[in-house]
């Protein structure tokens, strides 16, 4: 399912984390020191840049969202967005 949040277009997901490729919409951001990879749906390695918190809509702020440049889309984890409020 896609949703519109932070005026983008988020895929609904069965991923562990929550990406994204526009820094823009990062805060608090963190440069990655140390080299992570995750494997993309093309089965190509994609390298993590940096970490951060974004505000989808007023009072539901994600934190350590994945920027990952080489991405094409923005990914929400269900799972983690369900355990940040259900746990």
């Amino acid at each position: 399912m896609m949703t519109s949040f932070a005026n983008k277009t988020w895929i609904d997901s069965d991923t562990s984390d929550h990406i994204t490729p526009d820094l823009s919409l990062l805060h608090n951001l963190r440069k990655v020191q140390v080299i992570y990879y995750v494997t993309m749906p093309n089965a190509k390695q994609a390298q993590i840049e940096h970490v951060g918190s974004l505000c989808l809509v007023p009072g539901l702020i994600l934190g350590n969202v994945l920027h990952i440049p080489e991405f094409h889309f923005n990914l929400l984890s269900i799972s983690k967005l369900t355990k940040q409020f259900f746990n």
